[in-house]
C-alpha cells in the first residue's frame, strides 16, 4: 500500500471538498431564489410565451435565407483569400499554410453554427397551430420552412464539400468525402498522429463543455416542470444526451484501454 499516495489524496480531497461545499450551498441558494422568481413571473409567462412564438413562427421562413445568404458571403470571401494564399504560397512558409488552415476552420464553424441554428429556426417555425391543424395558411407556412430547411442543407453541404476539397489540395495525403457517410472516419484515418491528439483533446474538451451544459439545462427543465409546466419531454431529453454522452464516452475508454 502505497501511504505516500493515500495521504496525498485526503489532502486533495480535503482541499477540495470546502470549494465543493461553497458550490453546493451557492447552488441550492440560486436554485431557490430562481424557484421564487419564476412562481412570481407566472402571472406574466404566458404573454411573454406567445409573444416570443409568434416572433420565431413569423421570423422562421426568412432567417434561413438571411442567415444562408450571409454564409455564402461569408464562405466565398474566406475560400477566395484562402486560395489567393495557398496560390502565391512558396512551398516552404509554414506560417502561410497555418494561417490558410486557419481560414478554412473558420469557415467550416461558420457552416456548422449556420445549419444549427437554420435547423432551431425550421422547428420553431412549424410551432403553430395552423401547422398542427393543417389549415392552409399552416400549409404554406410549413412548406416555406421547409424550403429554408432545404436550401440550409444544400448551402451548407457544397461549402463544407469546398473547404474540405482546398484542404486536401493543400495536404493531399488526406481522404474522404463529405457526400460519403463514413467521411469522418475517412478522414480521421487519413491524419497523422499530431492531427489526430489535437482531434482528441478537442474532442474531450467538448465533452467537459457539453456535460456542464447537460447540468445547466437539467436545472432548467426541472423548473421548467416545477414552476413553467414544461412537461416531461424537454427534461426526458435532456437526460437522454446526458446518458448517450456518457455511457459511450465510458464504452469507448474501455475500449480503447
Amino acid at each position: 500500500m502505497n501511504k505516500e499516495k493515500i495521504m496525498e489524496n485526503k489532502s486533495q480531497d480535503k482541499k477540495a471538498f470546502g470549494k465543493f461545499v461553497v458550490l453546493i450551498i451557492v447552488g441550492a441558494m440560486v436554485g431557490g431564489i430562481l424557484g421564487a422568481s419564476s412562481v412570481w413571473s407566472m402571472n406574466v409567462k404566458e404573454s411573454v410565451a406567445k409573444v416570443m412564438q409568434d416572433i420565431l413562427v413569423i421570423a422562421s421562413p426568412v432567417a434561413p435565407i438571411v442567415l444562408n445568404t450571409a454564409l455564402i458571403v461569408i464562405s466565398a470571401i474566406i475560400l477566395k483569400k484562402s486560395r489567393s494564399l495557398f496560390k502565391n504560397w512558396d512551398g516552404e512558409n509554414e506560417e502561410q499554410i497555418d494561417r490558410i488552415e486557419q481560414w478554412i476552420s473558420y469557415g467550416m464553424i461558420a457552416t456548422a453554427v449556420d445549419m444549427i441554428f437554420c435547423f432551431f429556426f425550421f422547428g420553431a417555425g412549424i410551432y403553430s397551430e395552423e401547422v398542427r391543424e393543417f389549415e392552409t395558411n399552416g400549409m404554406l407556412l410549413f412548406a416555406l420552412n421547409l424550403f429554408g430547411l432545404i436550401y440550409t442543407l444544400i448551402v451548407v453541404t457544397v461549402f463544407q464539400k469546398r473547404f474540405v476539397n482546398l484542404e486536401k489540395e493543400i495536404n493531399p495525403e488526406k481522404q474522404g468525402s463529405v457526400y460519403d457517410t463514413k467521411f469522418q472516419k475517412v478522414w480521421l484515418e487519413s491524419c497523422d498522429e499530431a492531427e489526430r491528439q489535437m482531434i482528441y483533446k478537442s474532442a474531450y474538451k467538448a465533452y467537459q463543455v457539453t456535460n456542464t451544459t447537460c447540468i445547466g439545462l437539467w436545472l432548467v427543465c426541472v423548473l421548467g416542470v416545477m414552476c413553467w409546466d414544461f412537461g416531461i419531454v424537454p427534461l426526458f431529453m435532456v437526460s437522454l444526451i446526458w446518458l448517450v454522452m456518457t455511457v459511450s464516452y465510458g464504452i469507448e475508454s474501455l475500449r480503447l484501454s
